[in-house]
């Protein structure tokens, strides 16, 4: 199977590899090469730590690689559909709960342990 774009956004494009998906973060042209640089690598870094922590304490895709050369980060994929499909067509307020929850376990383990 080739590799397909399946979203992109402001900060990264998300491509479909095989059983992973790779979040490849984008320059923006508009800023200092050097500044763009930084922020892109500490984004890409801290992404993939803290998906790392995240991994068997909440439902979060596992880690699979970090290039903070290339500005990439390689999880696995999850099959399903997206969140905001799911919403529009089920009761979103059970899902919005569930996912309230995932986030709240997340926070209760707190950044500070992640050093970001």
């Amino acid at each position: 199977m080739a590799d397909k774009i399946i979203s992109s956004g402001a900060e990264a494009v998300i491509i479909k590899k095989s059983n992973s998906i790779i979040k490849k973060r984008v320059s923006k042209g508009y800023r200092i090469s050097k500044i763009d640089n930084k922020l892109r690598k500490s984004r890409t870094r801290r992404e993939a730590k803290v998906l790392d922590k995240l991994n068997g304490q909440i439902n979060v895709p596992s880690l699979i690689s970090m290039d903070d050369k290339e500005m990439t980060v390689e999880m696995d994929f999850i099959k399903g559909d997206k969140l905001a499909i799911i919403l529009n067509n089920n009761n979103y307020k059970s899902i919005c709960e569930s996912v309230g929850k995932q986030v709240a376990i997340m926070h209760s383990l707190g950044n500070h342990s992640w050093g970001i």
